[in-house]
């Protein structure tokens, strides 16, 4: 199904006053997601690209969010094409990977569900170039090369291969990771609006070593306890392997979780809940909740999640 958006907003005269999204947002062959929030006398209003737009024309028949792929555009007349139907989150990543022109496998269905979480543009230029990258990485590491490229991706770091490329080394935890990686890291501001920022510590110990993951949000107005929302540590320990530790501060409360795959390392962290408690209200904070997960956990990215926001915006994330 074609159909036809007259971008908005709409003037009294019917025709529209002005563009809608950046032209670079709706490059045909771009895929969105476009949510259609009213339909009422033969216009609708759609959210698309990120922003609100008036649509006229040939409409889908009900409210709903649905992918669509831009065949032409114009700065104010756009050309669609509907890949699905309503609820289109729940539609098979193989029918959006077809519309990208890529091949129908189970690689490809995970690529497009990567880009997707990370709210990045459904684009076929940006997917070939992840895959191509990922052409010299062993199938069982793909998941998780593509994950952490992909969170690269919404950071300031594209303008600098090098860069980029001893970040991803570090994220991945590479042999071959160097300082580097972490400075750049550290320098690396999110380019998609509702990100946290994320810095990275390294702790070196005489048994053991790990890593301190400092979240938070960038407005600067914001007090000292709102901007540093959640901490989270890494640490490697002989006897139990890998274990992760979580704090997420809400004024003085504060909630927390253990991650291992080790399950005596959770009995000791469940046993030592009373004393925590005890220990964080001497400092003044509340210990509002507390969980332990057996859970293998491969980098940080496995415990970060992309913007939150309700809907996915396919947007160029370059400045």
């Amino acid at each position: 199904m074609e159909f036809t958006l007259q971008l908005g907003p709409i003037g009294p005269s019917g025709l529209p006053t002005g563009v809608g999204p950046p032209i670079s947002a709706l490059q045909p062959g771009r895929v969105l997601l476009m949510e259609v929030l009213s339909l009422a006398a033969g216009e609708a209003k759609v959210r698309l690209a990120g922003q609100v737009l008036t649509a006229r024309g040939s409409l889908p028949p009900t409210v709903g969010t649905f992918w669509v792929r831009v065949e032409q555009a114009k700065p104010t007349l756009v050309e669609l094409r509907l890949l699905a139907e309503p609820r289109a989150e729940e539609r098979r990543l193989a029918d959006v990977a077809a519309a990208l022109g890529l091949p129908s496998t189970s690689e490809v269905d995970e690529l497009v569900r990567t880009l997707v979480k990370w709210r990045l543009p459904l684009q076929p230029a940006l997917a070939r170039r992840f895959l191509n990258e990922a052409r010299d990485v062993p199938q069982e590491e793909r998941a998780l090369f593509w994950e952490a490229r992909a969170w690269l991706e919404t950071l300031s770091l594209s303008h600098d291969p090098q860069k980029l490329a001893d970040a991803l080394s570090y994220l991945l935890r590479r042999a071959d990771a160097r300082p580097e990686g972490q400075a750049a890291l550290n320098q690396a501001l999110p380019l998609i609006p509702g990100q946290e920022s994320v810095r990275f510590f390294s702790l070196r110990a005489r048994e053991g070593e790990g890593e301190l993951y400092v979240l938070f949000d960038r407005k600067e107005s914001a007090p000292i306890e709102e901007r540093v929302p959640r901490l989270i540590l890494r640490f490697t320990t002989r006897a139990w392997g890998e274990i992760w530790v979580g704090l997420t501060l809400t004024g003085k409360n504060i909630a927390a979780y253990v991650s291992s795959s080790d399950p005596t390392a959770l009995k000791l962290a469940q046993s030592a809940r009373e004393r925590l408690a005890a220990r964080l209200d001497k400092l003044g904070f509340n210990l509002a909740a507390f969980r332990v997960s057996r859970r293998n956990i491969g980098t940080v990215l496995d415990v970060l999640g992309p913007a939150q926001k309700a809907q996915y915006q396919g947007l160029d994330v370059s400045v």
